[in-house]
């Protein structure tokens, strides 16, 4: 077997099952939303290859039987499904690859990588091996749950801290340091960030319209990881610009550049964030929604009023990934004639929200 372009650890991998040092807690992939499973999945293959792409083919809706596709600084092309399942059966596999195989062009030097959650029985290797032997597919790769959890405990601890937060989210650090440090970057951004003369500024708009009271539309969030490259701007994932709207005790509300689909169900009321490839059931209805996060204070390092780059505030965060720096999300549906529905986990729609969502569905779906 070919090893792939790798780090000294993909070695290692190959070798062997890796064997984490000390005691570890079982991982609960199931507790992962579907979508989070995918973006595990991605973020490991990220690590173990070198790529020149990888592509996230399943977001976008298509229906070739792929999640990602990528292609190696060896230029070999990478097929890969990424599935949480709970169990699977050798023919839930082999029909996995067939409709890979049917859906794409598969060239002599292709390879093929399963990850799935659970751990497969050995009838369901023996049907992947020969399946994709008979596609065409060289050396592929199968990445159980035994062996996700053994190669997050064992090498990827970042991602550990960031999908089940175990790691260095554990240490203990105390409440009152933290709150220490959540009022001192409280004012901080108020010295940076908002305009001087916010108390002139009518309350009715400061209520209103709160982003008036912020010197810039615009903010560059920057990771941790950023911050100490030589170049900030280079890493995905790493920086992210937005639009401050409001700063509250818990944080900035910001807008990010990002949109997700949320499913109200008109019978119950109740709402979910729609998974990729979900259908609609009776009485459900699909709201594109704008992602608001909640940058906390204690996330903030230090914040540059413009860099070489943008002319507007930078914030250095503390998080390596920049998604990791809200405290939560929050989706907003702006299509409402008198105003907007904010949903939140925590905090649930009341009456007059409901009753305005459902009729405005009623009066534009009908």
């Amino acid at each position: 077997m070919e090893a792939p372009v790798g780090d000294t650890n993909t070695l290692k991998q190959i070798n062997g099952m890796a064997k984490p040092t000390k005691t570890t807690n079982p991982l609960h992939f199931e507790d992962l939303e579907a979508h989070r499973f995918e973006d595990l999945g991605m973020d490991v293959l990220k690590k173990m290859y070198q790529w020149k792409r990888l592509d996230p083919i399943g977001v976008m809706g298509s229906d070739d039987g792929i999640d990602l596709f990528g292609v190696d600084v060896k230029g070999v092309p990478y097929y890969c499904q990424i599935k949480r399942y709970q169990k699977i059966t050798p023919q839930d596999i082999r029909d996995i690859i067939i409709k890979i195989a049917t859906g794409n062009e598969i060239g002599t030097n292709a390879r093929l990588i399963l990850i799935v959650a659970c751990n497969p029985s050995k009838k369901a290797f023996d049907a992947f091996y020969e399946e994709a032997e008979k596609h065409g597919f060289q050396d592929p790769t199968i990445l159980t749950g035994k062996k996700l959890e053994s190669d997050l405990y064992s090498y990827y601890p970042d991602l550990l801290e960031r999908y089940f937060g175990i790691g260095k989210k554990t240490k203990n650090v105390s409440k009152a340091a933290l709150i220490r440090k959540n009022m001192k970057m409280k004012k901080l951004a108020e010295q940076k960030l908002i305009v001087e003369n916010v108390t002139e500024l009518p309350i009715s708009v400061r209520i209103r319209e709160p982003w008036r009271c912020f010197i810039d539309n615009a903010l560059m969030l920057l990771s941790s990881k950023a911050s100490l490259s030589s170049d900030r701007y280079g890493n995905e994932g790493s920086w992210m610009k937005v639009c401050p709207w409001d700063m509250s005790e818990g944080g900035i509300k910001c807008y990010l550049m990002l949109y997700r689909h949320v499913v109200f169900n008109m019978s119950t009321h109740c709402w979910h964030l729609k998974a990729k490839d979900e259908k609609l059931q009776e009485n459900e209805v699909e709201l594109l929604c704008h992602v608001m996060g909640i940058l906390p204070y204690y996330q903030i390092v230090e914040i540059e009023e413009y860099d070489s780059y943008f002319r507007y505030s930078v914030i250095h965060c503390e998080a390596e990934d920049i998604m990791d720096a809200f405290s939560k999300l929050i989706y907003d549906f702006e299509d409402i004639g008198r105003g907007t529905i904010i949903f939140d986990e925590c905090n649930p729609l009341d009456d007059y929200q409901i009753n305005e969502l459902v009729e405005y569905i009623k009066t534009t779906h009908n």
